[in-house]
């Protein structure tokens, strides 16, 4: 929900998306510099029956001194106040890194801590998140970007075993989409769910469309693909003619390339999760109200995606 806004604004891009039908939340003990849970759980708060809550254990944010902590919410109030200030920061960044010709760690974000993904480990990072989310379970629990190696069977049985005890309702995989089908063939006992980042460009998931997984989660559809397809069309106004003229649809409109994107990648994952962010509530009110989109038909969301599959080596 981007670090510009105070606790009361984030709760208002949540109450905003949740009157609009939203009712699934995604949420990690690395996010928001490890206050994302704490403050999802203030929001569920009255509101828990009616929503499926997904957590991750395995990466956690680096730890901040108590001075850093504190400077928190100082920092987040000037970068709302003064946008122009972290403009000017991260175009020197940029800029610093274009003259070193390397990503210099100065201008890294620190690293998140790795969690081994140890049986004890993965009880005690739950109860904290439990404790955070102020819930007695959450409904998806992940592997927070887990390899191949890091999965044993006393983690699978450890899982099963928080099934049976309540405390999860089921458990799932947030990883690259290889991983995923590397992880699901190895373990056929791993009957969880796949939670990936996709570009509408790959095509219809069904690399991991396979027995284990009971559901997909799909996130990352919009960025970078919306940029690079709007800059596309700033650069060849004839491409951009063409387009809406086979389309039947002005896509010089400000939210129309997204609502084609979120369409078509609902579309693609039609028995699954979308997921998307965003920091601001007029793009928060624009994509959910695209989805539910009547102005575009299934036939308009079919020639986007061949004009998107035909068009790919121009705005990729």
């Amino acid at each position: 929900m981007g670090s510009a806004f105070s606790d009361r604004g984030r709760l208002k891009l949540l109450e905003l998306a949740y009157s609009l039908g939203v009712t699934h939340f995604d949420t990690a003990p690395l996010y928001g510099m490890g206050e994302a849970e704490s403050l999802l759980g203030k929001f569920i708060q009255n509101k828990r029956s009616s929503l499926t809550i997904a957590t991750k254990f395995g990466l956690n944010p680096p730890p901040l001194a108590g001075y850093q902590r504190l400077a928190l919410p100082v920092a987040r109030y000037l970068n709302r106040r003064f946008p122009e200030v972290r403009r000017y920061i991260d175009q020197n960044r940029a800029s610093q890194n274009v003259k070193t010709g390397t990503n210099a760690s100065v201008s890294k974000p620190q690293s998140p801590n790795l969690q081994p993904y140890k049986v004890e480990e993965l009880e005690k990072s739950l109860d904290n998140s439990l404790r955070k989310l102020r819930s007695d379970y959450v409904d998806i629990y992940l592997l927070h970007e887990c390899k191949l190696g890091h999965i044993h069977d006393d983690l699978l049985a450890k899982l099963e075993d928080l099934v049976s005890a309540g405390k999860i309702i089921s458990y799932g995989l947030a990883t690259g989409k290889s991983e995923s089908s590397k992880i699901l063939n190895h373990y056929p006992s791993f009957k969880g769910c796949v939670q990936i980042g996709h570009n509408v460009i790959d095509g219809n998931l069904e690399s991991i469309n396979i027995e284990n997984n009971l559901l997909t989660i799909i996130h990352s559809v919009l960025l970078p693909l919306c940029s690079n397809l709007n800059a596309y069309f700033l650069k060849d106004k004839q491409a951009l003619k063409k387009w809406s003229s086979e389309l039947n649809y002005d896509l010089g409109k400000d939210d129309a390339i997204a609502k084609f994107l979120l369409l078509l990648s609902v579309q693609q994952n039609e028995n699954g999760i979308v997921l998307f962010s965003s920091s601001k509530l007029v793009n928060i009110e624009s994509n959910l109200k695209a989805i539910n989109a009547e102005d575009i038909s299934i036939e308009q969301i079919e020639i986007f995606k061949n004009l998107i599959s035909a068009n790919a080596k121009k705005f990729q």
